[in-house]
């Protein structure tokens, strides 16, 4: 294929991270408008679903002391 094993590694994940965020909806957005390249890798990557979880959102909280 003439690519070695870190690009391939770099593609894939790449490509994890899109599906999961194609893969969110927020609240009252409705049916997002998808390009045929998010639809396939929504079909593609869609064994995938079992392993991804909803990680909570971080808050950052800043203390001084005086």
């Amino acid at each position: 294929m003439g690519v070695n094993g870190d690009e391939l590694k770099i593609w894939y994940n790449s490509l994890r991270t899109r599906y999961t965020k194609l893969k969110k909806t927020k609240s009252g957005d409705g049916a997002p408008e998808r390009s045929d390249k998010d639809q396939r890798v929504l079909n593609n990557f869609s064994f995938l679903a079992p392993f991804t979880n909803k990680v909570k959102k971080r808050t950052v909280v800043s203390v001084s002391i005086s």
